[in-house]
C-alpha cells in the first residue's frame, strides 16, 4: 500500500514568505550598490600596491642583480586578472542595477 501525504499552506504563510522575498531582494540590491562601490575602491588600492611591488622588484633586480621570484610573477599576473574582471563588472554596473530595480519584477527572473 502506498502512503499518502498532503501539504497545506495557509494564505498568511504564503503572504509572509512573499513579503520576505521582496525585502530580501531590496536588501540584496542595496548591498549590491555598496559592494560595487567597495569593489571599485579595493581595486584601486590593489592596483596601487601592484605598482609599488613592481617598482620595488624592478629596483632590486637592477641594483642587486637579483632574479624575480616566480611567486611575485604569479601575484602580479593575478592582480591583472582580478582587475580586468572587476573592470568588466563595473562597466556593466548600470545595466545590471537597472535590470534588478525594474518595476517589472517578473521579468527579472528567468525560468529553466
Amino acid at each position: 500500500m502506498g502512503g499518502f501525504f498532503s501539504v497545506t499552506l495557509s494564505g498568511d504563510q504564503v503572504l509572509k514568505d512573499v513579503s520576505h522575498l521582496s525585502c530580501f531582494k531590496a536588501s540584496y540590491i542595496n548591498s549590491l550598490e555598496e559592494n560595487l562601490a567597495a569593489m571599485q575602491s579595493d581595486r584601486e588600492e590593489l592596483k596601487a600596491r601592484q605598482t609599488d611591488v613592481l617598482r620595488r622588484v624592478e629596483r632590486e633586480e637592477e641594483a642587486k642583480s637579483m632574479q624575480r621570484l616566480a611567486e611575485a610573477n604569479v601575484w602580479l599576473k593575478n592582480v591583472d586578472n582580478v582587475s580586468r574582471k572587476v573592470s568588466y563588472l563595473l562597466s556593466n554596473r548600470t545595466t545590471e542595477l537597472q535590470r534588478l530595480c525594474s518595476k517589472k519584477s517578473r521579468s527579472n527572473y528567468g525560468y529553466g
